[in-house]
C-alpha cells in the first residue's frame, strides 16, 4: 500500500496512528503505540477498546483485507465504494451526513476534500 495514501473520508493514512502502528518494526513500540490508540479510542466513543482490537490497517482503500475494525464497518467507506468513488469529494451528495459527523473529530480531512472538491471544478 502506498503510506501516502488517503481514505474515502479525507483521513490521511500517513498520519493515522494505527497505520502507523501496522507499519512500526519494533513490536515493544507497536504495542504501546496500540495501546495509546486503545485509550484515545476509549475517550473518543466512551467505551472500552481491548488492545485486542487495534489490529493492523493497511488502509481503508487497500485491496489486501487487512483493516481496522472501524474502518471494515465505516458507513463511509462502505458508500463511496458502492459508488465507486475516488474519495467522497467526487461524490453528487458532498459533503454528507455521516462526514459532518465525521469532521469533528479530524477536521482537516474537510480541508483536505474540499481542496479536491475545488480543484475538480476549477475550469
Amino acid at each position: 500500500m502506498d503510506e501516502y495514501m488517503m481514505s474515502y473520508c479525507g483521513l490521511h493514512c500517513r498520519t493515522c496512528p494505527i497505520h502507523l502502528a501496522t507499519l512500526e518494526p519494533d513490536q515493544a513500540k507497536q504495542q504501546t503505540m496500540r495501546a495509546s490508540i486503545a485509550q484515545e479510542l476509549s475517550k473518543i466513543y466512551g467505551t472500552a477498546s481491548p488492545l485486542k482490537e487495534i489490529p493492523d490497517c493497511d488502509g481503508c482503500r487497500s485491496s489486501t483485507g487487512v483493516l481496522f475494525t472501524g474502518c471494515a464497518d465505516c458507513g463511509i467507506r462502505k458508500c463511496a465504494r458502492d459508488k465507486n468513488l475516488e474519495n467522497c469529494a467526487f461524490c453528487e451528495s458532498y459533503p454528507c451526513g455521516m462526514l459532518l459527523k465525521h469532521y469533528v473529530y479530524d477536521p482537516d480531512s474537510r480541508k483536505r476534500l474540499d481542496e479536491i472538491r475545488m480543484k475538480r471544478c476549477q475550469p
